[in-house]
Parts: structure tokens; C-alpha cells; sequence
């Protein structure tokens, strides 16, 4: 039992590799930053009465919706380390 539960850390481990690597293909930083740069036109005075302030908010949905399915994956490996610990 423990040669297995060596064996799936170690899996895990390098699983957390890959998904590292899935950050950087997904550009999660710069994500981020259009998500900020977005939210700041949000707050801008004549914001809703633009043409485009329903596609800023539907891209601004979408780059969350993203990084957090993201965060997810992350988080839930992290988690299951743990446990391997």
C-alpha cells in the first residue's frame, strides 16, 4: 500500500509539472491583466451607456471563467498532495 500511494505521489507531482506548464500555454497572466484592465473600464462614468459594455462583460465573464477553471485544477491537486503526505 505505501509502494502505491508512493507511486501516485509521485504522479501527482509530476502532473503538477504539467499543469504548471498549462499555466504559461494559457497565458494565465496576461488573463489576468486584461481582466483588470476591463473591470476598470466598468468603472468608468459613461460605461453603460457604450455600445460594447455587454461584450466587455461578456469577455470579462469568459477571462474569469477561465482562470478559475484553472485555479480548480490547481487547487484540487494541491489538495490531493496533501493527503498523499
Amino acid at each position: 500500500m505505501i509502494i502505491q500511494l508512493d507511486e501516485a505521489k509521485r504522479t501527482l507531482l509530476q502532473k503538477k509539472e504539467e499543469i504548471n506548464e498549462l499555466a504559461s500555454a494559457l497565458k494565465l497572466d496576461e488573463l489576468r491583466q486584461e481582466t483588470a484592465e476591463l473591470e476598470k473600464k466598468t468603472l468608468e462614468a459613461d460605461f453603460w451607456s457604450r455600445d460594447d459594455s455587454g461584450s466587455i462583460l461578456k469577455r470579462i465573464k469568459y477571462l474569469k471563467d477561465r482562470v478559475s477553471a484553472y485555479e480548480t485544477l490547481e487547487s484540487k491537486l494541491e489538495d490531493t498532495l496533501v493527503l498523499t503526505d
